[in-house]
């Protein structure tokens, strides 16, 4: 009985067990974006994409961005497409998106946190496209502190991080960095610029603290990359 008993408890053990280890392996969890129904939706020239603005109602705090729309995928945060939007706290990025448009985030006085998927996200396999940060993008994002472009950004537009929150920044395969991308980022305390890095507009880190910890890994002279920096 006893050991009828020490059986029946051993194998409950065993699909416990089992039943964590299979819920810790589901990593490919659906991705669910806010509702269409928050969003205006335009034809990009080439007619295979859309680029993506905010409608005039409330949004949610957490915006999640759709793939895709009519059976076609979302590529673009179009031209001041959440400008100014303070009820949006955080932002996801999906894949398929390949350029945030100028100013499409300006003044977004309490967005905290962007991520940039750099996953297909209902598969997990690595998004080989890449993204454009135009310019202004970002900018006068007070709050903005917590930035993840998922390796994914290749471009970064003149102004693009104006006066935001950033306290770090790690180009990885961004090769071209605009005009004043991060100036007045007064919190901005380390920046990492990889060997991909190839152009840099004037003064990128103007006004910024001159305790600024650089590593500079590109062809780029740090001395121009210092240049603008205020006590």
């Amino acid at each position: 009985m006893r050991l009828k008993l020490f059986s029946a408890i051993m194998a409950a053990c065993v699909l416990l067990v089992g039943l964590c280890a299979c819920d810790v392996g589901v990593v490919d969890k659906k991705y669910e974006p806010t509702a269409d129904s928050c969003f205006n939706f335009v034809k990009r020239e080439d007619g295979k994409s859309y680029e993506i603005s905010a409608k005039e109602a409330e949004l949610p705090a957490t915006v999640r961005l759709p793939l895709s729309y009519d059976g076609l995928p979302v590529s673009k945060v179009a031209r001041d497409g959440f400008k100014n939007r303070d009820e949006v706290k955080s932002v996801v990025i999906p894949y398929s998106y390949t350029e945030i448009g100028d100013s499409a985030f300006y003044g977004c006085d309490n967005l905290k946190k962007v991520y940039v998927d750099s996953k297909v996200l209902t598969g997990g396999s690595e998004a080989k496209t890449t993204l454009t940060v135009d310019g202004f993008a970002f900018a006068y994002c007070g709050k903005l502190a917590d930035l993840d472009l998922g390796g994914r950004a290749d471009k970064i537009g003149a102004y693009a991080f104006k006066e935001t929150g950033i306290t770090e920044f790690k180009s990885e395969n961004v090769n071209s960095i605009g005009k004043c991308a991060f100036e007045g980022c007064k919190g901005l305390l380390r920046v990492t610029l990889s060997e991909k890095l190839e152009t840099v507009g004037d003064t990128p880190f103007n006004k910024c603290k001159k305790v600024l910890n650089i590593t500079n890994k590109s062809g780029v002279p740090t001395d121009k990359l210092r240049d603008g920096l205020v006590d």
